[in-house]
């Protein structure tokens, strides 16, 4: 049985079913017949993917935690002993607008800051450049050490969506936070 952590947005849509994939998982895409230049992943990509379950969702954060069960033995990342600081390089992981397994890279520009909502959901994020659009939320954010040092819930980009402005992710500290919250109910 594995468990991650993930974006609250992304796993709270009512009546669908969670899938996970992982680097293993051959994504093959097909065109959508009518619509040029559109694709969506074959059939037999959704077949090899792992039924999860939502565990536990935070009330907290943008944060959630889901598990599922592989066949195959999986890495798992180790979690970053502490939240990175201003200037220090990370990678995002993602699959921004089905571009699947992107990676990006900056640095964190701000300390831990308190965003709105986000499709209901408080955030309390740090700042960086690491490129991400949509389609990267719940992806990892990882340090110099290939440690987790927090999950991507979304970016700042212009009101048409084309420019970047920067990214955020939830550090480490607060995904300690959601894990405690869970383990404490």
């Amino acid at each position: 049985m594995y468990y991650a952590p993930t974006a609250a947005h992304v796993v709270s849509i009512e009546h669908s079913e969670l899938l996970v994939f992982t680097v293993n998982t051959d994504m093959r895409s097909e065109n959508i017949p009518g619509l040029e230049g559109f694709n969506m992943l074959s059939a037999d990509v959704y077949n090899s993917m792992y039924k999860a379950e939502i565990m536990f969702v935070s009330s907290l954060d943008d944060l959630a935690v889901i598990r599922f069960s592989s066949d195959e033995e999986l890495s798992v990342i180790e979690f970053a002993d502490s939240d990175p600081g201003i200037n220090d390089r990370i990678m995002c992981v993602g699959n921004p607008q089905n571009e699947w397994f992107r990676v990006s890279y900056g640095k964190v520009t701000s300390g831990i800051e308190r965003f709105g909502e986000f499709k209901g959901f408080p955030s309390s994020a740090m700042k960086h450049t690491a490129y991400i659009q949509v389609g990267s939320s719940g992806g990892a954010a990882i340090n110099e050490q290939m440690r987790l040092a927090g999950i991507t819930p979304g970016a700042s980009l212009s009101l048409d969506g084309s420019t970047f402005n920067y990214g955020v992710m939830i550090p480490v500290s607060e995904i300690r936070k959601c894990l405690d919250e869970w383990t404490d109910r």
